[in-house]
């Protein structure tokens, strides 16, 4: 469901992928739930926050189940208590009848109900 919301909302340009490792050097491969990325599928074989926050990840999204809501994390930034040495400077939490606007895609919007079960 999640994952079709997405699709239908980045259109061709981008890969929206499930449940893949996501390379973020040589000894980290955090596998996040779904990830929008750019380029082919193909083009990506291989604690999530700080690490991605750490290899410049500018936006990563948390499905909340429990309290029903879409956290967004954005701007990553040094931060020296952090597992990774990084952390995400912004964090917006969406509920159902919000929309969130990606950052990567100003002109697209996903509708937060489409996210939750």
């Amino acid at each position: 469901m999640a994952q079709e919301a997405l699709r239908a909302a980045v259109g061709p340009e981008l890969h929206v992928r499930t449940h893949g490792p996501l390379a973020l050097g040589s000894a980290s491969e955090p596998e996040p739930d779904i990830a929008i990325v750019g380029g082919k599928v193909r083009d990506y074989r291989e604690d999530k926050g700080s690490l991605y926050a750490r290899f410049g990840v500018p936006e990563y999204w948390i499905v909340n189940l429990p309290e029903r809501v879409i956290e967004v994390y954005r701007d990553p930034e040094p931060e020296e208590g952090a597992r990774f040495g990084w952390h995400y400077g912004h964090v917006d939490r969406y509920r159902t009848g919000n929309a969130i606007v990606p950052q990567a895609l100003p002109g697209a919007q996903v509708a937060v109900a489409d996210l939750l079960p």
